[in-house]
């Protein structure tokens, strides 16, 4: 085991309480054959940090947490047995999978270790339990069970940090949808797991892509056209009738409902075609109206969904690396370790007057 150079402690930005986040120096663990250790390059800035952070997750508070969960960053350490594991050299690019999954429990044993609980997870670890578990650090701790995936050093950070929802659009879209060639998918949303599903309806081939926004979200439906949705249109607008011009009568083989909104999955139900398939990744807390008479004479597939596989991942590397997509217009503002709290607030509109999509904050450990 080598990584000569690596100190001793690393520089972090913890969250001591609700609304508070201090700058900390942290023990780097020591070598481990099992393990490895991540030069942080940078961390994409979650909704899931904003509501880290305004202390809408209970069960983080009274825990000092490093946020941050979407890393890029370059080997810096490597033991041996991780080096066979992981199949990768200090030195090379990886991105790292939030779970740390046990690899035992009944989740990880029938392939959904994403949803496993007995492991940790990168940015949602106390850090007297594990120290170093965050991507808001200029150093992270791999441990024996972490997921890592090469990726080029020519990508810029911040499209290198949008692994997470272009795999989300990937497996929602292909794996889940069952999109197919010619297919026309419908998006409900405009944020960056929506356009994520933007980017994937393409890359399968769809013949028309729909999406759906706000009469607010006129930036980011243009974003969507440029990434390549056929149509924008607005909740305003009468919807059924409006898909069923656009399509024929046809109506939408796959709709997503990425957004955070009750009533989106339910008109989610109306604009599904015969024998097709909702997928729904948004969270609300009102219950939706949902017509059973609908979902039985549609035979419709409704599925809720929550993360993404680890071979979706490695497709969103390829799609990242590909250069085939604009992907510079998701990445909106781009911060320094020093400032995260600052970005973690951008991402919650503290102050802001701009529309952020997608937020960086950049460690230079890799730099």
């Amino acid at each position: 085991m080598t990584g000569a150079g690596v100190p001793s402690a690393a520089r972090a930005a913890v969250l001591v309480e609700p609304g508070r986040i201090e700058m900390r120096d942290i023990q780097v663990p020591g070598p481990d054959p099992t393990e490895g250790l991540l030069a942080v390059e940078g961390s994409g800035v979650c909704g899931a940090d904003w509501a880290a952070y305004n202390g809408a997750l209970s069960w983080l508070r009274g825990r000092s947490v490093i946020l941050g969960h979407e890393v890029v960053g370059s080997i810096a350490r490597l033991g041996a047995v991780a080096a066979r594991r992981w199949g990768v050299r200090e030195g090379d690019r990886v991105v790292v999978e939030e779970p740390i999954p046990c690899g035992t429990c009944a989740d990880c044993l029938a392939g959904s270790y994403h949803w496993c609980h007995v492991g940790l997870r990168f940015g949602a670890t106390a850090v007297d339990e594990a120290p170093l578990l965050g991507g808001y650090a200029d150093y992270m701790h791999l441990p024996a069970q972490a997921l890592v995936h090469r990726i080029s050093h020519g990508i810029p950070v911040e499209e290198a940090v949008l692994f997470i929802p272009i795999a989300n659009g990937l497996h929602w879209v292909h794996s889940v949808g069952a999109a197919r060639p010619g297919s026309t998918v419908i998006i409900h949303g405009v944020g960056q797991h929506a356009l994520g599903c933007v980017i994937a309806a393409r890359e399968v081939g769809a013949g028309r892509v729909i999406v759906i926004g706000t009469a607010t979200d006129g930036g980011r439906l243009k974003i969507a056209e440029r990434l390549g949705a056929d149509d924008t249109l607005t909740i305003d607008d009468d919807l059924v009738a409006r898909v069923k011009d656009l399509t024929g009568r046809r109506m939408g083989d796959v709709v997503i409902n990425a957004a955070p909104s009750a009533r989106a999955l339910e008109t989610s139900i109306d604009l599904v075609a015969r024998r097709g398939t909702v997928v729904n990744a948004g969270e609300s807390e009102d219950r939706a109206s949902i017509s059973l008479q609908q979902l039985i004479r549609k035979e419709v597939v409704l599925k809720g969904v929550a993360g993404r596989p680890h071979d979706a991942v490695r497709a969103a590397i390829r799609v990242i690396e590909s250069g085939r997509h604009p992907l510079d217009l998701l990445s909106t503002d781009r911060f320094t370790l020093d400032q995260t709290e600052l970005a973690i607030q951008t991402v919650g509109r503290v102050d802001v007057a701009s529309d952020p999509l997608h937020v960086t904050v950049t460690a230079g450990g890799a730099e």
